[in-house]
């Protein structure tokens, strides 16, 4: 019974001076809103990808994607290297596509064939 008194005051208190809506739940829109808020405040950065320049690296490669910007999953270690060719301005064939290379991006200037390069950054939390 104590227990239960002792929540009920608690309550009490603390909506004291509150506005109605703050002790009788409130808005259910505006507690979403602030629960999608602070999940999204609490995500874990993702790595992403950044346009460096034009350039061209030879070797190292790890994977491939067809397009001419680097696929989001792809940089999925920090600081490798993409390098696109849109078929048109860069090309290396007739398609576009991206290669992945682990040579950090600021090695990748005198490669053969020359296109757009990319660096997987590693996330930053925002908060930091």
């Amino acid at each position: 019974m104590s227990l239960r008194l002792s929540v009920t005051t608690s309550i009490l208190v603390a909506c004291f001076g509150a506005a109605a809506s703050a002790c009788s739940g409130g808005d259910a829109e505006e507690g979403a809103a602030n629960n999608q808020a602070a999940a999204a405040h609490a995500a874990p950065a993702q790595n992403r990808w950044v346009r460096v320049g034009v350039g061209g690296c030879d070797g190292s490669d790890y994977g491939r994607s067809d397009g001419d910007s680097p696929q989001v999953a792809m940089c999925n270690r920090a600081w490798v290297t993409a390098v696109c060719w849109d078929g048109e301005t860069h090309r290396n064939g007739g398609e576009a596509w991206c290669t992945y290379k682990t040579t950090p991006a600021s090695q990748c200037t005198d490669g053969a064939t020359r296109g757009i390069v990319y660096t997987c950054e590693p996330g930053a939390d925002p908060a930091v």
